[in-house]
C-alpha cells in the first residue's frame, strides 16, 4: 500500500483512495485538498496494489477487498474514515467495502463514472462525456475537479520565473495529451498543432508540455513545427521537472488538445483565454491528409456508434458545453489582446466550490 501520512487531520477524516490512472489521481487529490483548504478537513492518501481480480470484480459489482493485494488489506481493515474519495473500476468494490465497514458513518464520493448503480455511492461527481443519467446522487459538472489554487499558482510562478519571465509576450501555453478513443495525436495532428500555436502566439512565444500519452513521434513533429518561434518544450518523462503548473501560472492564454478534459478543465480554471485543438473529427473531419488514424481509433469509433453507451464516452459533449458557455473556444477563434502582466487567479466559486459544498452536506448528515 502506497500511503502518505495524514496532513494534520482536523474535523473529518478523509481517505483519498487513488486510481491507477494519474489523471484520476490528480482529481481525487484536488477534491481532498479543496476540502482541506475550505473546511479544514485533513486527509490521508492511499493507493492499493491490485491483483488480476480487481477489474472483473468491479464489472460484476461485487463489494470486497479480493481485488487488493493481500498485504494491503490489513491497512484498509484497520479503521473507518468519515469519507472515501475514489475513482476507477478497480476501486469500486474497495470503496463500497470501506463504507460498509463504517456501519453507515462512512460516506463515499466517486469521480467519473461507476459500473455499480448510482445509489451505491453517496455521490458520483461526473462530466457530460460519460452521459450518466440524472439521479439525486449524481452531480454533473461542466469540467473535472482540479488541484489549482491561488497559492499554488503563485508558488509555481515564482519557481518558473527564471525559465519563462523573459519569454516574449503573449506567452501561449500549450498542453498536449495524446490518443484517446477515436482520436489520434500523431505526427500529422502534431504538425497542425504547432501551426496553430505559432499563429495564436503571433510575435510572442510558446510554452509546451507533453504528457504520458504523447507519442515520441508526435513530440518530435511538434518540435520541428515550432522552429522559428521562441518556445520552451518539455517532453514528458517519468522523472523530471514538469513545468505544467508553471505554464498555467505564466501563460497569457492556453491552447489545449481536446482529448484531455482534465487539462482543459484546469486551463479554464485559470481564467485565461482557452482555445481547444481538434485532433481530427472532434467537430468535423479535416482533410484526410491532415488526420492520423489507427485501427484502434477506428474500432472505438465503431463502438461509439454501435455499442452500449457505458462502454464509451463522448468528449464532444464537454467541448460543446464549454464553448456554449464561453469558457473556451476552438483554435480558429483569435485571442483577445493581452493586457498588463498579472498572475492568473483561479475562477472563484466554480464547479469545484459547488462540489465541496455538496460533499460537506453529505458528510455532516452522516455524522448527525
Amino acid at each position: 500500500m502506497k500511503a502518505i501520512p495524514p496532513r494534520a487531520p482536523v474535523g473529518a477524516r478523509i481517505w483519498a483512495l487513488l486510481s491507477h490512472r494519474s489523471g484520476e489521481g490528480q482529481q481525487i487529490l484536488g477534491l481532498a485538498e479543496a476540502l482541506e483548504r475550505e473546511l479544514g478537513w485533513g486527509f490521508r492518501v492511499l493507493q492499493p496494489r491490485w491483483n488480476a481480480l480487481a477489474s472483473p470484480l468491479g464489472l460484476l459489482r461485487r463489494v470486497g477487498l479480493a481485488g487488493v493485494a493481500p498485504e494491503d488489506r490489513e491497512a484498509l481493515e484497520r479503521e473507518s474514515p468519515d469519507l472515501v474519495i475514489s475513482s476507477s473500476l478497480r476501486n469500486e468494490p474497495v470503496a463500497r467495502w470501506i463504507a460498509r465497514l463504517g456501519g453507515g458513518r462512512t460516506a463515499t464520493v466517486f469521480l467519473g463514472r461507476t459500473w455499480a448503480p448510482a445509489d451505491a455511492f453517496d455521490l458520483t461527481v461526473t462530466t457530460p462525456q460519460y452521459r450518466v443519467r440524472p439521479h439525486p446522487r449524481v452531480l454533473e459538472n461542466p469540467g473535472t475537479v482540479h488541484r489549482l489554487s491561488n497559492p499554488g499558482l503563485a508558488e509555481a510562478r515564482d519557481r518558473w520565473a527564471g525559465a519563462f519571465a523573459t519569454l516574449p509576450r503573449p506567452r501561449l501555453g500549450v498542453l498536449v495529451g495524446g490518443d484517446s478513443g477515436p482520436f489520434v495525436l500523431g505526427p500529422r495532428a502534431a504538425t497542425r498543432l504547432a501551426e496553430r500555436a505559432r499563429a495564436l502566439a503571433g510575435d510572442g512565444s510558446v510554452i509546451v508540455t507533453t504528457s504520458a500519452r504523447t507519442a515520441p513521434e508526435a513530440s518530435a513533429a511538434l518540435a520541428r513545427g515550432l522552429q522559428g518561434t521562441p518556445y520552451h518544450l518539455w517532453r514528458w518523462a517519468p522523472e523530471g521537472d514538469n513545468p505544467y503548473f508553471g505554464i498555467l501560472a505564466w501563460a497569457d492564454a492556453l491552447l489545449v488538445t481536446g482529448d484531455s478534459i482534465a487539462m482543459v478543465s484546469e486551463a479554464v480554471a485559470t481564467g485565461r483565454p482557452v482555445r481547444l485543438f481538434d485532433l481530427g473529427g472532434m467537430r468535423g473531419d479535416p482533410a484526410p491528409a491532415e488526420r492520423d488514424r489507427t485501427p484502434k481509433a477506428r474500432a472505438y469509433a465503431a463502438l461509439m456508434r454501435l455499442g452500449p453507451r457505458r462502454l464509451s464516452r463522448d468528449l464532444g459533449l464537454v467541448h460543446e458545453r464549454l464553448v456554449a458557455t464561453g469558457a473556451a473556444a476552438w483554435d480558429d477563434v483569435p485571442l483577445p489582446e493581452h493586457g498588463p502582466e498579472a498572475p492568473p487567479q483561479v475562477v472563484a466559486d466554480g464547479h469545484l466550490g459547488a462540489t465541496v459544498r455538496r460533499v460537506k452536506s453529505i458528510v455532516e448528515a452522516r455524522r448527525r
